[in-house]
């Protein structure tokens, strides 16, 4: 056998076959016995898991490396706006990894801002969040336990009156490098609105009612709306009117939705005439932090559906009568 001019070709047998390109006679028929497509598509979605939760060790690793040795400050004074989130408790051993996320960004704030806990010691923090202390990052106590509302209430009711915008980030994200950047551009395109990086579509029940917070699917497109829910773990940017009309609200947060901070800011966005656009017109998940997610709070509020209850306890008849104009009803549940 001579073997042909040029590169060798491959036996077909080494490339996976679908459907497609198999041989008329050998495509499936009316009556075969299929193998079971439920099982490899749940191995493929595991494997896409374990495959972020791979990238996200070596991101956490190699920001922890940096952060040992960084110098450079993590704010730029002649960007106007602030960058605000929460830790607590065992999840300060790692909020140093989010903070430096941003910190490595294209775009640095001009204030970086990390609250703890009131009863939280300053002098007894981890060495890295020190460290990123001298760097430029301002850690400071909350004046009220007030659990997640911690990432932005000091800042909307604190003695000086808002007057940059408010971008809201958790502590356990590893935000890539243009996410603040991206922020802002849809802000300047979008002045009065919040703009966010992972949006939800809020639904009502034909009846009225708020849809189980679960049936919420994720946004497309990026037109501004009421109905749009800006989930904050991905980030949100709050324009200055939407910050005043969070300090003269207050904290009726405390009586209606203390674990939710995202449905009492969303019912602030709503009743102050503001609207939520999304940043891209699909919603982005960022990676996770690893070692964070023990305690996380979605999984109170959304694996055990925790939301529903303050949902209804928060908007207003008011808030669900301008929801109700353009919202996209939920369809009939199946039990």
């Amino acid at each position: 056998m001579t073997e042909r001019q040029g590169r060798p070709r491959t036996p077909a047998r080494m490339f996976p076959l679908d459907t497609a390109c198999v041989p008329i006679r050998h495509r499936p028929q009316e009556g075969d016995v299929l193998p079971d497509t439920t099982t490899f598509h749940r191995g493929r979605r595991r494997l896409a898991k374990e495959a972020r939760r791979a990238v996200a060790h070596a991101v956490a690793a190699w920001l922890s490396v940096l952060g040992r040795h960084g110098r450079r400050s993590v704010t730029d004074p002649d960007v106007p706006v602030v960058v605000s989130l929460t830790s607590f408790g065992d999840r300060l051993g790692r909020a140093h990894v989010a903070v430096e996320s941003i910190a490595r960004g294209s775009t640095r704030p001009g204030r970086l801002i990390l609250w703890i806990d009131p009863d939280e010691d300053p002098s007894s923090l981890p060495p890295a969040l020190r460290r990123l202390a001298g760097r430029g990052l301002e850690i400071r106590t909350s004046p009220w336990d007030i659990g997640p509302h911690k990432k932005y209430y000091p800042v909307v009711a604190g003695p000086d009156v808002p007057c940059l915008p408010l971008v809201t980030a958790d502590d356990d994200v590893l935000y890539p490098r243009r996410w603040l950047a991206e922020l802002l551009a849809t802000s300047e395109r979008a002045p009065d609105s919040v703009v966010a990086h992972r949006v939800r579509d809020l639904l009502l029940c034909e009846d009225g009612r708020i849809a189980p917070y679960n049936s919420w699917p994720l946004a497309r497109g990026t037109t501004p709306a009421l109905r749009h829910f800006a989930t904050g773990s991905s980030g949100a940017l709050y324009p200055v009117a939407v910050q005043l009309h969070l300090r003269a609200l207050g904290r009726g947060f405390e009586s209606c939705c203390p674990r939710a901070d995202d449905l009492w800011l969303h019912h602030a966005v709503i009743t102050s005439g503001s609207s939520t656009r999304q940043v891209r017109r699909r919603s982005r998940t960022f990676l996770e932090v690893p070692g964070t997610q023990a305690r996380a709070l979605s999984h109170e509020n959304t694996g055990r559906s925790a939301n529903d209850p303050q949902a209804r306890a928060t908007y207003s008849v008011e808030s669900l009568s301008a929801l109700r104009a353009e919202t996209v009803t939920a369809p009939p549940s199946s039990t």
